[in-house]
């Protein structure tokens, strides 16, 4: 059985087809997906399966540290700020859960 997958990129998929501008697949292969395709097609189905409001209860991508500051001398930079794939809000700015 076939099951429409949507746009995705050809080198995810073991047995495919194309039938115009979509890809028809068997199976994939789950190692050659990228980490927003696994938390797009897995993880963020399981969170709102779970009962969380994808839209008022979840962020994605949120930042949780500005970054760590690096001083070298009389300079100082911030380096890239540490983010978490997902967190879980109970109400507005009242985060419970880092996933």
């Amino acid at each position: 059985m076939q099951k429409f997958l949507g746009i995705v990129g050809r080198k995810a998929f073991k047995n495919f087809f194309c039938k115009g501008d979509f890809i028809m697949a068997d199976v994939f292969d789950k190692k050659a997906l990228s980490e927003m395709d696994i938390r797009t097609k897995y993880i963020t189905p399981a969170i709102v399966s779970a009962g969380w409001d994808s839209f008022s209860q979840m962020r994605e991508e949120y930042p949780i540290t500005k970054g760590r500051i690096m001083a070298r001398g009389k300079t100082c930079k911030r380096e890239k700020p540490l983010q978490a794939d997902y967190i879980l809000f109970y109400k507005p700015n009242k985060p419970i859960a880092i996933v």
